[in-house]
């Protein structure tokens, strides 16, 4: 199974919706590490959003597979 994200936007707009949409991404088995570890990156991705200064465009593109 794989999964995809792609999303651009202001940093601060992301902020607020990025970690969401990473838990709405469907691919992972439900429950499975890999559902886990994507989750996580949607709160890495948040923290930094709202980390950035200025409110720069920012491009986030993610994606990740499981052999099973």
């Amino acid at each position: 199974m794989s999964w995809s994200l792609t999303k651009v936007g202001r940093a601060s707009k992301l902020g607020e919706v990025i970690k969401q949409q990473f838990i709405d991404t469907q691919g992972c088995p439900k429950g499975s590490d890999e559902e886990k570890a994507k989750n996580e990156l949607g709160v890495v991705a948040e923290t930094l959003c709202k980390s950035l200064e200025g409110d720069p465009v920012v491009s986030i593109e993610a994606n990740g597979s499981a052999w099973n």
